[in-house]
This record gives structure tokens, sequence and C-alpha cells, in this order.
């Protein structure tokens, strides 16, 4: 499927983790679905690609200040292996990689066969 998610993991109980979805719209765009595995609710709201790549770029610095930081960060982008990542070992040049990734999938989806 041609999505990119995002997977913020608390603790072992995954119903807790966070899960944050973009979907490729057929009108242009992408669909964010963010749930939040705490308070249970989901919110959604329409991005560009370029607000898609902001979105993730502050994501990953905001990670890395938070003061209850979660256990683990997974990134499942199309046409590349799953990521794994703690808020410790977020740096300068992972963020780079990450964005890299991000924006090839936005600009130049990969395509199955």
């Amino acid at each position: 499927m041609d999505t990119l998610d995002i997977r913020l993991i608390r603790n072992t109980n995954s119903a807790q983790d966070d899960h944050i979805t973009f979907r490729r719209r057929l009108v242009g765009g992408f669909l964010l679905r963010y749930k939040d595995g705490q308070v249970n609710a989901i919110w959604v709201n329409d991005k560009t690609p370029e607000q898609v790549c902001d979105y993730v770029e502050d994501l990953l610095n905001f990670v890395v200040l938070d003061a209850e930081p979660f256990v683990h960060i997974q990134f499942t982008i199309p046409g590349y292996p799953i990521i794994y990542l703690t808020h410790k070992n977020i740096t300068p040049r992972i963020v780079d990689s990450i964005l890299s990734n991000v924006y090839e999938y936005v600009y130049h989806p990969p395509r199955p066969f």
C-alpha cells in the first residue's frame, strides 16, 4: 500500500502507541491520520507534499526534546526497509537521511512490481 507510517512506541503495550499515517490521495496531496494511543483519539488533516516533509521534520525535532520520550520510533516508508530509532540516536544526520527518504516517497513514489 502507498502509505508512510510512523509508529511512536511508548512501552511494551502496543495499544498505547501513537500511529501516524500519510496516505496519498487520488486527487493530489495526502491525508494525515494521527491516532493517539493514550487518549484513544484520532485526528485527520489534509497535507501538501511540502507539508508532509515539514511535519516529519518537526516531529523528529520534537521527539528529541520530549521530557517523557517514546521508547522507539518506527518508520515504514514505501521502498525502504523498516527503521527503528530511539530518541537518543536521532542526530542531524539521521534527520537528514529520513527527510531525504520521505522527500523521495512524496515526490517520486516507488511503484510495486
